[in-house]
C-alpha cells in the first residue's frame, strides 16, 4: 500500500484488479490503491473516496463496479456509498446510501445480482443487526426483512457467488457465523461457528 494503513476495505474486479479503500495511517484516508492482476503492480486512483474515512465496508459487482460503504468520517459514522465504475475507476456517490449511518460493518456480494452491507455500530456504541441490499445494476436499496442473528460490529464477511453470503464473529465475544442464502436472502446460523472468539 502507499502507506501502512489500518481499518481499510477491499473490493475487486475479477481477473483485473483488487482495490484497497480508505483507512487510517495516523490520519483518515480517502485514498484508493489499485493492485493490477497478474503483475500485482500498484497505482493510486486519481479520484479516491468522496471523504476521508475508515472502518468502512466494501462489496463488488465484478466487471461492473466496486462499492465502498459507510465508515467513520470526521469522527462520526456515515451512510455514504461510493461507487467505482470498471474499467475507468470513475467515482460517483449513490443517491440512496445505507439505511442509517454505520461504522465497523461488513460487506459481501452475489455477483451480478446484489451487494450487501451488514451490521455495524451506530449512534455511539449501538450495535445493529441490519442488512442493507443494493440490487445490481440499478443500485436500488432495500433492507432485508431478516437481519443478522445478533447485533454486532467488527464482523468478517465472505461470499459463495450464486449460493450464499456469510458474516462471521464480532469484536471479541461472538463465535456466530450467519449465512444468507441466495437468491431468497433467508438467514440461518451455522451450528459450528468460529473456533475461537476474535
Amino acid at each position: 500500500l502507499t502507506t501502512a494503513a489500518s481499518n481499510t476495505a477491499g473490493f475487486f474486479d475479477t481477473g483485473v484488479a483488487g482495490y484497497c479503500a480508505g483507512g487510517n495511517d495516523g490520519s483518515d484516508l480517502s485514498r484508493v490503491d489499485k493492485i493490477s492482476f497478474p503483475s500485482d503492480s500498484k497505482t493510486t486512483l486519481s479520484t479516491g473516496l468522496s471523504g476521508a474515512r475508515f472502518d468502512l465496508a466494501a462489496f463488488s459487482n465484478p466487471s461492473t463496479a466496486g462499492y465502498a460503504a459507510g465508515g467513520r468520517e470526521s469522527g462520526s459514522a456515515v451512510d455514504t456509498v461510493d461507487k467505482f465504475v470498471f474499467p475507468s475507476d470513475s467515482r460517483s456517490t449513490l443517491a440512496t446510501g445505507l439505511s442509517d449511518a454505520s461504522r465497523e460493518l461488513g460487506g459481501f456480494e452475489n455477483e451480478g445480482v446484489a451487494g450487501y452491507a451488514a451490521g455495524g455500530i451506530r449512534f455511539g456504541s449501538t450495535r445493529v443487526a441490519t442488512v442493507d441490499k443494493f440490487a445490481f445494476p440499478s443500485d436500488s436499496a432495500s433492507v432485508l426483512g431478516t437481519g443478522m442473528s445478533t447485533p454486532r460490529g467488527n464482523i468478517g464477511d465472505f461470499a459463495n457467488p450464486g449460493v450464499a453470503g456469510y458474516v462471521a464473529g464480532n469484536e471479541s465475544t461472538n463465535l456466530t457465523v450467519d449465512k444468507f442464502a441466495f437468491p431468497s436472502d433467508t438467514r440461518t446460523t451455522l451450528r459450528t461457528g468460529l473456533s475461537v472468539q476474535r
